[in-house]
């Protein structure tokens, strides 16, 4: 076999092996930043969605209690009224 043959295809296999492999660590360190990227986008959403639960929670607590005191109001109108009923 001629030499220059053998040197042409062992060249080519090393270009074709080692592009492979720098593609290969090129998509890789690509993932690893979209991959912290998409931890540092969750890490704020979760801080938004916390947020909301304590507003929402906050939100329940003070309906809550304006419904209490709605109920309490209405009790004593009844009350009242009973009251105002049987005087008569």
């Amino acid at each position: 076999m001629d030499v220059g043959i053998v040197l042409t295809a062992a060249g080519t296999v090393v270009a074709v092996v080692g592009s492979n492999i720098a593609l290969i660590s090129w998509l890789r360190a690509d993932m690893k930043s979209f991959e912290t990227e998409i931890r540092s986008d969750m890490k704020s959403f979760e801080t938004k969605v916390d947020g909301w639960k304590e507003e929402i929670q906050k939100e329940s607590k003070d309906f809550h209690g304006r419904l209490e005191r709605q109920d309490a109001e209405f009790k004593a109108h009844l009350m009242h009224f009973y009251e105002e009923r049987s005087k008569k």
